[in-house]
């Protein structure tokens, strides 16, 4: 039983608040997705990250909820960045050929409808135009729409998965920010990453370096704070936000090089789907055994 102060309290219905199917539970001191949504609909989704920002920029002090490095049980997309740092450090696998490069990261999750529906190819063209419509703030979907409307053939891509959840395999598409100012900001960075080499997930690697020469800070991996989700159906875990200190800790572990007791202090989403929706494969892309 977590024994919440009156401030804590108050907290916990913060994160809740406008999210009438979200609510604290005091035994395990997480906060828990009601059992009557076991299918999502797009919406309640976006609704929880509203949640979400709140636990990552104002995370709960003290922590609510803790759990071991061995015991955190996590699930494909958690897993592929785990393995990103070992394809990296002891393959020499270059960043271009590691399965996170070739397929994680390139996989997109665009919307939902009911489990076991068809999305034929006309239907896939009818999300795509809604989704132009629809989606102006989000420049991920409008990223892929703008490529949709230069090869409408990319509609193909899209996919179905066991739970309904809609998955697109995005290939070359560059992703761009919406706002002018933004788009510019972020060509500017990308040139110097391209000058220097740099790989966004390269990250991975120096989170693996810091924490072997200075330890796993708790404090500091809470500021911001990872965020987890944990399905109650499967007992996965998906790190929702601040997945590249978990991936460095789980390297570690595998590697013998950092104690399985080490306690992760991230505040917890569980839910009673299957996972959360960017923690999915496409359904035709390939999953190896470390990702499974």
């Amino acid at each position: 039983m977590v024994s919440l102060t009156g401030a804590q309290e108050q907290y916990a219905r913060r994160v809740a608040k406008g999210i009438p199917f979200l609510s604290f539970n005091h035994d395990t001191g997480t906060f828990d997705v009601s059992d009557d949504v076991r299918d999502p609909s797009w919406e309640q989704i976006l609704l929880l990250y509203q949640a979400v920002r709140v636990l990552r920029f104002d995370p709960p002090l003290p922590a609510l909820h803790s759990i071991r490095l061995d015991e955190l049980r996590t699930g494909y997309y958690d897993r592929c960045l785990e393995y990103y740092a070992y394809e990296r450090l002891n393959l020499n696998r270059a960043h271009d050929e590691t399965c996170w490069s070739r397929y994680a990261e390139r996989t997109h999750c665009l919307g939902k409808i009911e489990p076991g529906a068809r999305l034929d190819d006309d239907a896939k063209a009818r999300f795509m135009e809604r989704m132009g419509r629809e989606r102006r703030n989000d420049f991920i979907a409008m990223s892929i729409y703008r490529a949709y409307r230069r090869n409408p053939e990319i509609r193909r891509d899209l996919a179905v998965d066991d739970e309904g959840w809609i998955m697109f395999f995005r290939g070359d598409i560059p992703i761009r920010p919406l706002a002018r100012k933004e788009r510019a900001r972020v060509w500017v960075r990308d040139l110097v990453k391209r000058m220097v080499r740099y790989k966004g997930n390269d990250r991975v690697l120096r989170l693996i370096r810091d924490i072997e020469t200075h330890g796993w800070d708790s404090e500091l991996a809470r500021k911001p704070s990872g965020v987890l989700g944990l399905s109650r159906r499967s007992g996965r875990y998906l790190v929702i936000t601040g997945r590249h200190r978990i991936a460095a800790l789980k390297y570690l572990h595998s590697q013998g090089r950092i104690a399985g007791s080490t306690l992760i202090e991230y505040p917890v989403i569980t839910y009673p789907w299957g996972a959360w929706r960017h923690g999915r494969p496409h359904p035709s892309s390939p999953v190896c055994e470390w990702c499974r």
